[in-house]
């Protein structure tokens, strides 16, 4: 095998090459620093059995195009692409320090958090290659590259978009033949099987789907002696059963990758971001911010949290899967009873507060009620505002009558007023009016009137005309004394 390159050699005048990373059947890649910016880069180039068909050619500069064209960190970035003086291109990329799954799965197989969350990542990665109309066609452990972080995490890279297949780039449509076997058979979808030029972003739905399997089972959901057996296996057969090879699994991540392996590219996920959500409630809290983005980036709304207890649509059936979401049932209480409808206030009557009335857990639309006691204490105020009147009325009328009340009255008046400046004054609901007061109160208040005895009405009318002659004695009183007057001060009621 000859190397396109030698340790030592400095290329395009900045890159100086340091080691040689890997190499495969069509290509090396080797660490070299950049001169001027001091920092590690990673090159790529062809071996010199790739570099001489332009078909490989053309693919490899495809790969850089398509790499330099998806804006995502999970994405490795290209740097710059150029050509050896023999006229072979080749890649500048970011250096990476970590491995790729295919090296972590020779220590076995992971758990189900660490691979959704590889994923989900991975997802990430093909949602921004999708909406650009970019379709890998050869995602595989291998070409998922676990680079490890300044803060000790790691993140997935998705690498080598060597045979992708763009829709938007007529420069490369047509390099790959309609008969060409191309990807890798272990992950390859079964239309990409009978034709990789006529495939769209599902067949790299199967081959992530494909890639999970391994990952929780540590084996290919596939596995035949011969690339015949295991072309007619995927295009006609089932996969191997992942629930019998990790039962330790929950039921709704195993549905996952049962769904992804669906022969029918209609009955897989729709999008890598479905994919992605699906696979949130098995990976690790940080993965949610992946699973949006990727929905964003598809232009799609993230829907609620995936439930674990999703059924893939049945084999055979073009039922889509079924989510089974319980809700408490919603209660609402009939009222038994409506309220009566508000009285109409007369005119002059203090207005009722008007408040919704609460039946049940809702209200009573269109009914209101009063405010517990207004009425009774509207019904005091005029009472009392009526009883004063009265007084009022009845002094006057014994002043311009001129008479003086009768004896009884007059000598016990004194006594009459001390006893009621102190005694204490009725009960609300106690309050006795003369019967022409009553009447004047009932259509406000009836309930405030509590009796109309003719007796109780006429110790109340005795009372009240007691007032004036009490008034008028004080103020005689009052006028013959010398201080009064020199004081200025008269109270005779004329």
């Amino acid at each position: 095998m000859t190397w396109p390159v030698a340790v030592g050699d400095m290329l395009d005048g900045k890159y100086r090459v340091e080691r040689v990373i890997g190499a495969g059947g069509m290509g090396v890649v080797v660490a070299a620093t950049h001169i001027e910016l001091g920092r590690l880069v990673a090159m790529k180039f062809l071996l010199s059995e790739g570099a001489g068909s332009p078909e490989i050619a053309a693919r490899f500069i495809r790969e850089a195009r398509a790499a330099a064209r998806i804006p995502s960190e999970h994405v490795a970035r290209v740097i710059d692409v150029a050509r050896l003086p023999s006229g072979s291109p080749y890649i500048v990329m970011e250096y990476l320090e970590g491995h790729d799954l295919d090296a972590t799965l020779r220590h076995g197989r992971l758990n189900g958090d660490e691979a959704a969350d590889y994923l989900i990542q991975a997802c990430d990665a093909m949602a921004a290659a999708h909406r650009l109309g970019i379709v890998h066609r050869d995602l595989k452990p291998a070409n998922l590259f676990l680079a490890h972080q300044l803060d000790g995490t790691s993140l997935i890279k998705v690498l080598d978009f060597g045979i992708s297949k763009s829709a938007f780039d007529p420069a490369l449509a047509g390099i790959t033949n309609a008969g060409a076997l191309v990807g890798s058979p272990l992950y390859m979808s079964p239309e990409q099987m009978r034709s990789a030029k006529d495939v769209d972003h599902r067949t790299d739905i199967w081959s992530l789907g494909a890639v999970l399997f391994e990952l929780l089972a540590g084996r290919p959901p596939f596995q035949n002696d011969t690339i015949t057996g295991l072309i007619a296996d995927i295009t006609l057969g089932e996969p191997a059963d992942l629930r019998e090879l990790r039962p330790d699994l929950p039921p709704g991540l195993v549905a996952v990758v049962v769904r992804c392996l669906e022969k029918k590219p209609e009955r897989r996920f729709a999008d890598v971001a479905e994919l992605a959500a699906a696979l949130a409630p098995f990976a690790p809290q940080r993965a949610q911010r992946s699973v949006e983005r990727a929905h964003r980036i598809v232009g799609s709304v993230p829907p609620a949290p995936y439930s674990s207890s999703s059924i893939p649509p049945a084999r055979g059936s073009s039922a889509p899967p079924v989510t089974t979401v319980s809700t408490a049932p919603s209660l609402s209480v009939a009222p038994t009873s409506l309220p009566p409808p508000p009285r109409q206030t007369a005119p002059g009557e203090p207005p009722a507060v008007g408040v919704t009335a609460g039946v049940g857990h809702g209200t009573a639309p269109g009914w209101t009620g009063t405010r517990p006691g207004a009425a009774s204490s509207s019904a005091r105020t005029f009472a009392l505002v009526v009883a004063a009147a009265l007084g009022a009325a009845g002094a006057a009328w014994f002043a311009l009558r001129g008479s003086s009340p009768p004896a009884k009255l007059e000598k016990e008046g004194s006594v009459a007023l001390e006893a009621r400046a102190v005694a204490p004054a009725p009960p609300a609901s106690a309050i006795t009016v003369a019967p022409t007061v009553a009447a004047a109160l009932a259509p406000v208040a009836p309930a405030v009137v509590a009796s109309a005895d003719p007796g109780a009405a006429s110790a109340e009318a005795n009372a009240l005309k007691a007032k004036p002659k009490r008034a008028n004695v004080a103020s005689s009183a009052l006028s013959a004394t010398p201080e009064n007057k020199k004081n200025g001060l008269s109270m005779q009621l004329k």
